[in-house]
């Protein structure tokens, strides 16, 4: 086998967001979400079909309050984009 790097087989992840950020998500006035760092093995989650991002709202909501599904993972400077 190659010696590439080993991906993990990742079908859901969990994204901590501020409640009046999530209710900006939840009512569609938010699309786009950045981050200053990506979660490990995002190239893999970035080429698979239909997986679902969790999002838990910190408090004083703290719970995870639904989810979406994304097409691809977009990296790069936010002005950039």
């Amino acid at each position: 086998m190659g010696g590439g790097k080993k991906l993990t087989k990742i079908k859901h992840v969990l994204l901590s967001i501020k409640p009046e950020f999530a209710e900006k998500i939840f009512t569609g006035e938010k699309r786009f979400e950045f981050r200053k760092k990506i979660w490990k093995d995002h190239d893999y989650l970035s080429t698979m079909d239909a997986q679902k991002i969790y999002l838990y709202v910190t408090a004083p909501v703290k719970r995870i309050r639904g989810y979406f599904k994304y097409d691809y993972v977009r990296i790069g400077n936010p002005r950039k984009l």
